[in-house]
């Protein structure tokens, strides 16, 4: 486990997703306002039974590297605030994107946790963590609060395309990124 302060002396930690988190981070994916920000987000994002059955591959995927963000709770003890992964792209017929050439970031923070920092923070430390480099990510060009969480952990933009968000009923603009060093 990882864990620093972040801004506004937000302690955050991550650890090893576990199967009793899905449920809280099932809610979180399914918040509107951050679905439209991600754009697009797969049919086991909104299906209960899919998004359960889908950690259960993660789980047994040693090529993915899952990370529960946590900070402190009222009550003294620490409430998931999200979660971030590593992974490597496979085509999707729900989600065509460009495969970029090497292992990807995404993170998912439940929006009572945004605007604190802990989105930087946790990016920061995994990014440390994971270590492996080229690392790639992509974000909604529109997502500014996004781009800038990656821009602090060192990613730089590689490029745009256009995708279809199903979340949005419409194209937009994704922006690539990647960290080297």
């Amino acid at each position: 486990m990882t864990e620093a302060e972040g801004k506004s002396g937000i302690w955050v930690s991550l650890r090893e997703v576990r199967r009793e988190d899905l449920e809280t981070l099932f809610r979180q994916v399914n918040e509107p306002e951050g679905m439209r920000m991600v754009g697009s987000v797969r049919d086991s994002h909104t299906d209960h039974d899919a998004y359960m059955a889908r950690w259960e591959t993660i789980f047994r995927n040693e090529k993915v590297t899952a990370r529960a963000i946590v900070v402190p709770g009222g009550d003294g003890g620490v409430v998931i605030a999200g979660s971030i992964a590593c992974f490597e792209r496979v085509a999707e017929p729900s989600r065509p994107c460009r495969l970029l050439p090497g292992p990807e970031i995404g993170y998912w923070l439940g929006k009572a946790f945004w605007g604190k920092g802990i989105a930087s923070e946790a990016v920061r430390q995994f990014v440390a963590e994971v270590g492996r480099r080229p690392l790639y990510a992509r974000a909604a060009s529109d997502n500014v609060a996004s781009i800038r969480v990656l821009q602090k952990a060192g990613f730089r933009e590689i490029g745009r395309e256009m995708f279809f968000a199903n979340m949005r009923g419409k194209e937009i603009e994704e922006t690539l990124m990647v960290v080297e060093k």
